[in-house]
C-alpha cells in the first residue's frame, strides 16, 4: 500500500472540462468523473433538473501523490474561485495491483 491523497471535487458541469484540461496541463495521470450529482451551495441549488447541464453538478476524483497535491492545491483554488465548488482533500491508501 501506498501512501495518496484523495482529492474530491464537486463542481457545476459546465466547468469540468476546463478543470479537467487543467489537471492534464499539469501532469494528472487519470481521473473519474460521476455525472449529474445533486447538491446545494453557496450558489443554491443543483438538483440537474432542466433541458441542459446548466444547473447539474459533476463529481471528480482523483488520487495523487504528496507533489502533486502540493502543485495542484493553488490551481484548484483559484479555479473554485472563480467558479465555485468544493473541493475535499484526504489522506488515502493506494492499493497497488
Amino acid at each position: 500500500m501506498e501512501k495518496m491523497h484523495k482529492i474530491e471535487i464537486v463542481l457545476g458541469s459546465l466547468h469540468t472540462e476546463a478543470l479537467i484540461e487543467s489537471f492534464n496541463q499539469n501532469g494528472v495521470s487519470g481521473y473519474t468523473i460521476i455525472p449529474h450529482v445533486r447538491g446545494k451551495g453557496d450558489r443554491g441549488e443543483y438538483d440537474g433538473l432542466g433541458l441542459n447541464d446548466a444547473f447539474s453538478n459533476n463529481y471528480i476524483i482523483i488520487v495523487v501523490d504528496s507533489n502533486m497535491l502540493e502543485k495542484l492545491q493553488e490551481p484548484i483554488r483559484k479555479f473554485l474561485s472563480k467558479y465555485g465548488g468544493a473541493c475535499i482533500v484526504s489522506d488515502c491508501l493506494w492499493l497497488k495491483h
